[in-house]
């Protein structure tokens, strides 16, 4: 997901009276305060920074050796099946 990490100062103090306007919660219209100043674009997203990447499954990484052991996925599938007993 992609988050704003920056907006133009009039793009901003616009967001704002509308966001007041609309009558958003206080923290929210702080949040938009605290973005740091684009100089020439109006809006650059960057990726959300607070999740961490999660580990991939047993699942996946027997798949991923699996597969680049030359298997096809539906080879794999049945593999870890088997492997599983389901």
């Amino acid at each position: 997901m992609s988050t704003i990490v920056c907006l133009h100062p009039e793009v901003k103090e616009a967001l704002i009276d509308v966001l007041k306007e609309l009558e958003v919660s206080k923290a929210i219209i702080s949040k938009i305060k605290k973005l740091t100043d684009c100089d020439e674009k109006m809006v650059e997203f960057g990726r959300g920074g607070s999740k961490e990447k999660r580990a991939p499954s047993a699942y996946q990484e027997h798949t991923s050796v699996c597969m680049k052991a030359g298997h096809s996925m539906a080879e794999c599938a049945a593999q870890w099946k088997k492997k599983k007993g389901s």
